[in-house]
């Protein structure tokens, strides 16, 4: 017997490209896992808990590393394909496969008191093509059972507009390969996304990036340096491996440049770290008889990249995006002077970054800003190379983040207001 009739024209429109038998499956699944889950749970949740979904590098990992020193119960999972460049999590999980992002939610649900996600995975903690896991798993139905949901931003795709990117840099999305690709690039989105944020999270993280209507927000937290490095890794003694070595000449020079992804993220015309003017300059000062040997890292695996990086004598960050990256952070822990451009609004976001001692560079000055550090004396160097180190340690070592990130996540716990971390009171 049909207890429902749909009329065959709507039923199409419903269930088009629906594979009927696997949502059936996947409702029971639920439901199983939910009982599964129930059972395993603990009795009592650690007040003291938090899980991180995604992956600026290793930065999630090592803060939670640092808050699991401080007693947290802390979990850096990561959602992407583990490759060479992603390089520490706790646990992977392909958050597009069923049974994966059910047994993720299930122990997010049961087990942890936050969830703290990076990046563009946030309203669901299902990525597949399942429509009732999409709906299942949703992050608002973990807000609703009382877990708190946090975001950091990844740059300037996450909750900005090109308006603002342009004002800030100067230009930068005419510099960009995904200017023009929706899919990656588009305002629409990135509104839409503001306001779920706004909506659902209790707390956005605003490091040093540019999501102005984010940052102003009655979330918005603009802690200094809130992805950690930790010292005990990148250490200006570390000892390099033979396969590892740069081929150079006893008086000349290291210049370390990377570029990560390099061919998905530039081509002839756009390039969003400025590469072809560092390499001219380079090349100019070699030309002039300059003792410098080049060397550029592309697609090296993250891992491996710390053995190059304390080689060299000056390390290029970028000179468009106008703040600093990972290449700067691991370059100044490794006690190296880097070249970076910073926007002036980033130097005034907040009191880290006001001293930050990487040295300003644009497409336009490079050359002059490299030649000045090459003709240096090397005690004048060596004390760049002291300061970069230093302010690494006070503001982006995990020991001192993960100290910073409880106070923030204590304040938000009991209610309290953000302004105060804000204006600086817990730094």
């Amino acid at each position: 017997m049909r207890f429902i009739l749909i009329p065959s024209r709507l039923k199409a429109l419903l269930f088009r490209g629906v594979n009927v038998k696997r949502e059936i499956r996947n409702i029971i699944l639920f439901f199983k896992y939910f009982i599964i889950s129930l059972f395993k749970r603990n009795n009592k949740i650690v007040d003291k808990s938090v899980y991180f979904i995604g992956n600026n590098y290793n930065a999630f990992y090592t803060l939670a590393l640092g808050l699991q020193d401080r007693g947290w119960k802390a979990c850096s999972m990561n959602p992407y394909e583990p490759n060479d460049f992603i390089q520490n999590y706790h646990v992977y999980a392909n958050l597009a496969d069923d049974i994966e992002a059910l047994k993720v939610f299930f122990d997010v649900l049961f087990n942890y008191r936050i969830l703290h996600v990076y990046n563009r995975t946030i309203q669901s903690l299902y990525t597949g093509t399942s429509l009732v896991l999409r709906f299942l798993l949703r992050v608002e139905i973990l807000r609703l059972n009382g877990i708190f949901i946090y975001f950091s931003p990844s740059g300037c795709l996450d909750g900005s507009t090109t308006k603002e990117i342009n004002e800030i840099t100067r230009g930068l999305c005419d510099k960009c390969i995904w200017q023009n690709n929706m899919q990656v690039c588009n305002d629409v989105y990135n509104k839409n996304k503001i306001k779920w944020i706004v909506k659902n999270c209790k707390l956005f993280t605003n490091e040093v990036d540019w999501d102005k209507a984010l940052a102003k927000s009655k979330i918005g937290c603009n802690i200094p340096i809130v992805s950690p490095i930790d010292s005990r890794i990148y250490d200006p003694e570390l000892i390099v491996p033979e396969e590892f070595r740069i081929s150079k000449k006893p008086h000349e020079l290291v210049i370390f440049t990377a570029f990560g992804n390099e061919s998905l993220r530039s081509n002839d015309t756009r390039d969003i770290k400025g590469k072809k003017f560092m390499i001219a300059a380079i090349n100019q000062l070699i030309a002039e008889g300059y003792p410098i040997c080049h060397f550029h890292a592309s697609n090296i695996p993250a891992k491996n990249m710390k053995y190059y990086q304390v080689q060299s004598d000056i390390i290029i960050d970028q000179l468009n995006y106008g703040s600093i990256g990972s290449s700067t952070r691991e370059g100044m822990m490794l006690a190296k002077p880097v070249i970076c451009h910073i926007a002036s609004k980033i130097r005034n976001f907040n009191i880290a970054m006001k001293d930050c001692p990487a040295i300003d560079a644009s497409e336009e000055t490079i050359y002059e800003v490299l030649k000045n550090l090459v003709l240096l004396p090397n005690e004048e160097r060596l004390l760049i190379w002291k300061k970069s180190r230093e302010w690494m340690l006070k503001w982006c070592n995990y020991d001192v983040s993960a100290e910073r990130y409880e106070k923030v996540y204590e304040y938000i716990k009991k209610g309290k207001s953000l302004d105060e971390l804000n204006a600086g009171v817990c730094i």
